[in-house]
């Protein structure tokens, strides 16, 4: 669950979500909140008052969430009433205070799940933004326990021993966890040679050595080949290597694999691989999709259902593309579109496609 205590029509109006009932003080820095009953998170535990005490104090918190200020530096604290009522207080007058909880930022997360868990992001980490690893260890040593970090490396050249000590410096100093991998970055050696070689060899010995995940990035066509040429090159490296997990950003593009009436037709090679258990596709299709459908994405739907059916969840991993995929969808939307929309999920599934799959990749289990 990541629902709000209220939400906004499509006339921008305050209705019920979490929240079935609200009385806003005549002085405006109190809200009185009643809750729907009956409700419960995604790990079982209930929703009720004290879980809205525990996400406002989150909300207050300067340091667990630096964004959207302006909606929460105004608010002085939560009092619980009962179990279905709590009271949230401004610090003073604040006429937009409902707002604030429609706002995506209100969402509310399951205490246990974060005191189980912790709340952690993996980071991406593509050349357009240079290399961001510093910056992802900066994050990771002010924010202990919300951050995954990526390495990156010039991947044409990536078997050469300048690469290697970039690499291994980036895992073993700046704490990086996977490596974020791009076949288009093979642009800048005219596509010469391609990582399935024995060329790039010490690479994979050494990604095995340090035990790291790879974020590919392939592309449906380049002069590489097509997306399956890419595939093959990648299941050599599967076969050579078996000890390295993958993960296809942005996952098997199933538009390319699919006929009118939306039934996909994966091939046979990479179903080996996704049935190999050494290969994981993200679901993740607003990026791609947002600019040609709305939201929630009917046709995603469908084949992020064929793909269940076919793989299960052992192999899917949740992923936004945030803050790119911004130009689409709220971040909420990019979780959404899935979590509340494919009611075909089993809960333990869900648990595995959002969380532990992807903390599994990285040694770190879901507990």
């Amino acid at each position: 669950m990541f629902d709000r205590l209220v939400d906004f029509d499509a006339d921008l109006r305050i209705v019920p979500g979490l929240a079935t009932r609200w009385e806003v003080a005549a002085d405006v820095t109190s809200v009185r909140f009643t809750l729907r009953k009956g409700v419960v998170f995604h790990d079982g535990t209930p929703f009720d008052a004290a879980a809205v005490k525990f996400n406002v104090e989150r909300m207050m918190d300067r340091e667990r969430t630096p964004t959207n200020r302006p909606l929460w530096d105004v608010v002085a604290g939560a009092d619980i009433i009962d179990a279905e009522t709590v009271i949230v207080r401004t610090k003073g007058p604040f006429s937009q205070i409902l707002n604030s909880f429609a706002h995506g930022s209100g969402s509310m997360v399951s205490p246990a799940s974060v005191a189980k868990h912790g709340e952690k992001g993996v980071l991406q980490n593509d050349h357009i933004y240079g290399d961001l690893a510093p910056y992802f260890a900066e994050a990771a040593a002010r924010f202990p326990g919300r951050f995954i970090g990526l390495a990156q490396v010039d991947e044409p050249f990536a078997y050469r021993d300048d690469q290697l000590a970039k690499l291994e410096r980036e895992v073993t100093t700046l704490g990086m966890r996977g490596l974020y991998f791009t076949m288009t970055a093979f642009c800048a050696n005219g596509y010469a040679h391609f990582p399935d070689e024995p060329l790039f060899d010490p690479l994979w010995r050494l990604v095995a050595k340090l035990k790291l995940p790879v974020f590919w990035v392939h592309s449906a066509k380049s002069p590489a080949g097509t997306y399956l040429d890419e595939m093959n090159r990648l299941a050599r490296i599967v076969d050579r290597h078996p000890g390295i997990r993958h993960v296809l950003v942005h996952g098997v593009p199933t538009s390319i694999y699919c006929d009118a009436a939306d039934r996909l037709a994966i091939p046979e090679e990479i179903c080996r691989l996704l049935d190999g258990g050494q290969v994981f596709s993200e679901v993740l299709y607003p990026i791609a999709w947002g600019g040609r459908m709305p939201y929630p994405y009917a046709r995603a739907l469908t084949h992020i259902r064929q793909l269940y059916d076919r793989f299960g969840a052992s192999q899917l991993c949740w992923g936004s593309d945030m803050p790119n995929v911004g130009r689409y969808c709220t971040y909420r939307q990019s979780l959404t579109y899935v979590w509340d929309q494919c009611d075909f999920l089993a809960p333990a599934d869900r648990r595995r496609i959002f969380r532990e799959n992807t903390l599994g990749l990285f040694g770190l289990g879901a507990g």
